[in-house]
């Protein structure tokens, strides 16, 4: 099967392609809880939607940029 990097053929581009998992199962293995999840979660999202933490997060990154 064609598709692979570099135009190599990739051997496993079926098996990916059927493949099946639980995005939320995995969450839950990585943090080590439902709560954490949950938790993680809602901290995120509260950070997304605050526009101060968004320009601060802007702010931040320019200067981060320029320090390198």
């Amino acid at each position: 099967m064609e598709g692979g990097v570099g135009g190599e053929v990739d051997h496993l581009a079926g098996e990916r392609a059927t493949a099946q998992f639980d995005v939320e199962h995995m969450k839950v293995a990585w943090a080590g809880s439902r709560h954490a999840v949950d938790v993680a979660d809602r901290m995120a999202r509260l950070v997304a939607s605050d526009p101060v933490t968004i320009t601060f997060s802007l702010f931040l990154s320019f200067f981060a940029q320029i320090d390198r």
